[in-house]
């Protein structure tokens, strides 16, 4: 994966997918965070775009999403 660095755009884009992810799944913010093995709270700090999820839970997101950590990040 090729990593760039994030830019403001991006982190309103990697909110967005995420919630996108979570919404097209139907499930709450607290059921998110359990199925990629962090709290209510985080997920809604990415939702709103006030931290970045670790590297480590974008992974476990793309895995268990089916989806690749480049589309959580970058769209592609």
């Amino acid at each position: 994966m090729k990593s760039r660095m994030i830019t403001r755009k991006d982190r309103m884009n990697i909110a967005f997918r995420i919630n996108d992810l979570r919404l097209q799944n139907k499930l709450t913010q607290k059921a998110f965070g359990k199925r990629v093995g962090v709290s209510e709270l985080s997920v809604n700090r990415w939702e709103n775009r006030w931290q970045l999820p670790p590297m480590k839970t974008v992974k476990r997101m793309a895995e268990e999403f089916k989806t690749t950590p480049e589309w959580i990040l970058y769209g592609e």
